[in-house]
């Protein structure tokens, strides 16, 4: 992340490459240099679940939700 944008830094060791998103309702697939979203662990409702986004134009990460259908990155984080 340290190349993508304002204040971004690797001070927590989590590194992280634009991934894009394939739109549930179309299947069309966004490639984008500006954000890669992740899947968080448990669904928040039956339909949606949480999502982190990294954005190229902030150096703050993002929490929201997402319909299930959509295609994000996963990202494997050992204990």
């Amino acid at each position: 992340v340290e190349d993508w944008g304002i204040g971004a830094t690797n001070f927590y060791g989590f590194s992280a490459k634009p991934g894009g998103a394939r739109v549930g309702e179309t299947g069309f697939f966004y490639p984008s240099p500006n954000f890669t979203s992740f899947w968080a662990s448990d669904a928040a409702v039956d339909w949606a679940s949480p999502v982190i986004e990294i954005y190229s134009f902030s150096s703050s990460i993002y929490i929201s939700t997402h319909y299930e259908r959509w295609g994000l990155s996963v990202r494997c984080i050992k204990d």
